[in-house]
């Protein structure tokens, strides 16, 4: 079965940096508390780069990957219930399938172990 490249790596990157996760959870929630009905996970996105490069020393090895903003937002949106309808979506198409990987969709597991255990 071929996998979702993309959701692949996400997925390690997700277990590897956890707070990630919960960085974009609290700035999803302090928009949305403040009484903002819908918002742009790009937005959080640039605002966690932002504050990485005025609180980090090291960040030059560290990249936020644009191709999981959609991924985060989805996330988000099915574990965080005050932000079920605050992102919009598209369709997810999986791309850069072009390898054989195991045959469970990275995507789907991550979401079925409820994003993080430890937030």
């Amino acid at each position: 079965m071929e996998e979702d490249r993309i959701a692949a790596a996400f997925a390690t990157f997700h277990a590897e940096n956890p707070w990630v996760y919960r960085r974009l959870r609290d700035l999803a929630l302090a928009v949305r508390r403040a009484g903002v009905h819908h918002y742009g996970i790009s937005g959080l996105y640039e605002t966690l780069r932002y504050e990485m490069h005025l609180e980090a020393t090291d960040v030059e090895g560290f990249k936020l990957n644009n191709n999981y903003r959609a991924l985060y937002a989805r996330m988000l949106a099915q574990n965080e219930p005050e932000l079920e309808t605050f992102f919009q979506f598209r369709e997810r198409k999986p791309r850069n399938t072009q390898h054989l990987a195991p045959a469970v969709n990275a995507w789907d597991q991550l979401i079925r172990e409820k994003a993080l255990d430890d937030a």
